[in-house]
């Protein structure tokens, strides 16, 4: 649990040129994480909490270093109970052998499934596409797609290009050469084929821009992606968004009305009620063409570029980014908790002692679970509403309220007792004295016991949490100076 993070978050997983090239040959998709020094661990933590929710099978999902993942195909779980069978074959005969490797990959298959249905709603995630091809250099690559051209799906198709190391010469900073893009790119136009245009939409902070391109324009086109690695080159093909979601992007400067509701509502389409796969869940995770239906991707949470224009405002407002990640793995963390893993995300109770201008509520509300908020100022809680009623988007309880005293019966009655703590508590030299965070802490966890807490605090209040009796660390990370806690809180004296 107390793994801190390094400049990479993932650097230990690390793989040589050879290494990832040959684990790429299995197939699957990649996974692109926004993975700055400072926010790799939590957002890492935030695609692993979305695995573990849907029970996707430990070795489906592993990190290949920098920012990137690697999501196997389901018939990687398969070969693995196949390979576990075979070394006690003696004791298992073959048909029981072959019908258990059959549910693995059933089961994985649907894990799989419902992983792409929540990788929209991550915030870590930029994009998600289809593995082609992996090589060394750009000379194994060009001869592994002539070998094996790139089917093509649409009459128009697209290249975008993304290089994902430093430049090594220290003369050029803060200049890359890109030296290999250019030959490479016109040898891939001869390979692919005629019908090339530019990249459409790929850059969807862009709001006015993305909503100009409709997903028609999308669909006819096969937005293919050329990651250049420190060690290795990577053809993809971008998974495209789905109608619902380019929908919402198309509508999201209206501030949509139906934007809390989506994402469960998706899931609760894709997911099935029970943790076993049924043969429609399998058929659905075959090609990643058909998953990406499934599971939209865009470049920044629709409700983003939005809150960049809330009318109320202040200098110590969490970063989007971050609070969009904190209550996702809150909220997965406490769904596995109370084993409700095997039905669609259901919306939760996510409480937000120290709202501030309304960032984690925004958070919450935008993916569909039931904001409460308080805080010490009543100046804050009077103009929060507004910040979210922007998005389209309300809090169904607010109060003026001091943290480390008692909470007000309203925040605590049953029916708005909180399944979910996320809170950024103020300490420090700019708002007060260092152990200000651990007093809130401390008198947030013994009135809201048995919630599943997420804290961004620093030091002294992760050593006064850890110390409670009926607390347990569940994960920890670092965010710069700031320490990312998640608990478990039973009964707290």
């Amino acid at each position: 649990a107390m793994a801190a993070a390094g400049p990479w978050a993932e650097r230990k997983d690390c793989v040589s040129a050879a290494g990832f090239v040959q684990a790429c040959a299995q197939g699957g998709d990649l996974i692109v994480m926004r993975a700055p020094i400072r926010t790799a661990a939590f957002f890492a933590e935030e695609l692993r909490s979305a695995a573990r929710l849907v029970s996707l099978p430990s070795p489906l999902l592993r990190s290949l270093g920098g920012g990137v993942w690697h999501l196997l195909p389901a018939a990687a779980a398969a070969e693995d109970a196949a390979a576990a069978a075979a070394e006690d074959a003696s004791s298992i005969d073959t048909d029981t052998v072959a019908a258990g490797t059959m549910v693995k990959e059933a089961n994985a298959a649907a894990a799989r499934t419902r992983l792409y249905c929540l990788l929209s709603s991550l915030a870590g995630v930029r994009m998600c596409m289809s593995l082609i091809a992996a090589a060394a250099d750009s000379r194994a690559l060009l001869s592994k797609l002539r070998s094996q051209p790139p089917v093509r799906h649409a009459p128009q198709w697209s290249l975008h290009y993304e290089q994902h190391y430093p430049a090594a010469d220290h003369i050029q900073l803060p200049f890359s050469p890109v030296s290999v893009a250019p030959a490479l790119a016109i040898r891939l136009h001869a390979l692919v084929g005629d019908g090339f245009v530019d990249d459409l939409g790929s850059d969807l902070r862009d709001i006015d821009r993305a909503s100009a391109v409709s997903h028609r324009q999308r669909s006819e086109c096969d937005a293919f992606v050329l990651l250049e690695l420190k060690h290795v080159l990577l053809f993809c093909r971008r998974q495209q968004p789905s109608s619902a979601a380019a929908q919402r992007e198309r509508t999201a400067c209206g501030a949509p009305q139906t934007a809390q509701a989506e994402p469960v509502a998706s899931m609760r389409a894709a997911t099935p009620s029970t943790g076993a796969a049924t043969e429609e869940d399998a058929t659905s995770c075959t090609a990643s063409a058909t998953m990406a239906t499934q599971g939209a991707l865009r470049a920044v949470p629709w409700w983003v570029p939005l809150w960049e224009r809330r009318p109320f405002d202040f200098s110590a407002c969490l970063d989007p980014f971050v609070a969009t990640a904190a209550v996702n793995i809150a909220a997965s963390a406490h769904l596995r908790l109370h084993k409700r893993t095997s039905v669609p995300p259901v919306p939760l109770r996510v409480f937000d002692p120290c709202c501030g201008s309304g960032t984690i509520l925004a958070a919450a509300a935008a993916l569909g679970h039931t904001a409460l908020g308080a805080d010490l100022r009543a100046e804050f809680v009077s103009r929060v509403p507004s910040n979210l009623e922007l998005l389209g988007l309300q809090v169904a309880q607010l109060a003026v309220q001091d943290a480390t005293g008692p909470f007000l019966p309203l925040l605590l009655s049953d029916e708005q007792r909180p399944d979910v703590v996320v809170c950024n508590p103020p300490w420090g030299k700019n708002f007060g004295l260092d152990d200000d965070g651990a007093r809130i802490v401390l008198s947030v966890i013994r009135q809201c016991s048995g919630a599943t807490m997420l804290f961004l605090v620093n030091a002294t209040a992760l050593e006064a949490a850890i110390q409670l009796s009926g607390v347990t660390l569940l994960h920890h990370a670092r965010l710069g100076g700031v320490e990312a806690m998640l608990l478990r809180t039973d009964r707290v004296p």
